[in-house]
């Protein structure tokens, strides 16, 4: 089996789209603290994008980014938050 270049280029491009859609999730949990699930969510982007481009991986972004934001606030962000009602 033969590949080529054609090939390489478009899986190429698919790489990179999918990377670039999945900054978005990967920002959204970064500042949530969630930093386990925002390079997973990176990494799950990346390969959907290579796999079948910006078509997969621009819907596959947009529904880890509302998981994190329904995920709830870490242990973090508890913490600060009862300080600042107890003030």
């Amino acid at each position: 089996m033969e590949y080529s270049p054609c090939w390489i280029a478009i899986i190429g491009a698919g790489l990179i789209a999918g990377s670039l859609s999945g900054l978005i999730p990967f920002f959204v949990a970064k500042s949530r603290g969630r930093i386990k699930y925002a390079l997973s969510s990176l990494i799950v982007c990346t390969l959907c994008g290579g796999a079948a481009g910006i078509i997969i991986s621009l819907p596959v972004a947009l529904i880890l980014m509302g998981i994190a934001f329904a995920l709830s606030k870490t242990q973090q962000e508890l913490r600060d938050s009862n300080i600042s009602s107890e003030k």
